[in-house]
């Protein structure tokens, strides 16, 4: 996608390739890339691999029109078969709680001007406050859990979005709480497991919430992108949640 950290494994392989080292893109997805330099970049990084196997059907079309030698497979992500793994000897017990697994959007993911999307992303933040109270009215839930998926600088911790979510939408409710700790494979499984509604936003909490065959709704905040591809190899799009409708929401 269109951050500067491409360069990054272009020089890994480079330098591989330099010494007759083999070199393999796994599990990647393609996107979202508007600027013409990351293009480039990603296309050199294809074309300095031996192998290249990518996470859905989309990244694959993508990949085919760069008219490289190299064939692409379809192989999924990989972390699908590490949360099949953890979740085995993982079985909380059952409570009364939404958990949600937001992070924060950004204009890597938008058509338009700064100017527009800083008023779309507003009207965004509040559809999701919205669509999170709406359900956890529905299910009559005790409880509103924020969990993370992400706890990087690089690619924006999602514990400062959740803090300023709460404090934004949801500062005189009792219900809802977050955790603050750093999570873990282990943490994210069994906070999904014991809940009545996994609401995810972050890619891999749409993978983990649909391979652990939980009960989620995922916002496609990609716009058609890395959420709508997964969604759509896996025939999930009744889950799916577009920026669009939150964005109409009252």
């Amino acid at each position: 996608m269109d951050i500067e950290e491409l360069y990054v494994p272009y020089i890994g392989f480079k330098v591989a390739k330099s010494h007759g080292v083999k070199t393999t893109v796994f599990g990647c997805g393609i996107g979202p890339l508007k600027q013409d330099k990351y293009q480039n970049c990603v296309k050199d990084i294809f074309t300095l691999a031996d192998e290249v196997k990518l996470r859905d059907n989309n990244s694959i079309a993508s990949y085919n029109q760069y008219g490289l030698k190299v064939k692409a497979e379809l192989f999924g992500d990989p972390a699908k078969g590490l949360v099949l793994q953890r979740s085995q000897t993982i079985n909380p017990k059952k409570d009364n709680v939404i958990s949600c697994f937001l992070r924060e959007w950004t204009f890597h993911y938008f058509n338009g001007t700064q100017d527009e999307f800083k008023i779309q992303k507003k009207k965004l933040e509040a559809g999701i406050a919205q669509l999170i109270k709406t359900e956890a009215q529905r299910r009559n839930a005790n409880r509103i859990e924020l969990h993370h998926m992400h706890n990087f600088v690089v690619g924006n911790d999602d514990r400062d979005f959740s803090r300023y979510f709460m404090e934004t939408f949801f500062k005189d409710d009792p219900r809802v709480i977050m955790d603050k700790k750093l999570s873990t494979v282990d943490t994210v499984i069994a906070a999904m497991k014991k809940s009545k509604l996994n609401i995810c936003m972050r890619f891999h909490s749409v993978l983990f919430a649909h391979t652990l065959e939980t009960d989620f709704l995922a916002i496609d905040y990609t716009m058609k992108g890395k959420i709508h591809a997964f969604l759509k190899d896996n025939n999930a799009f009744h889950k799916k949640i577009t920026v669009e409708h939150l964005m109409s929401s009252k």
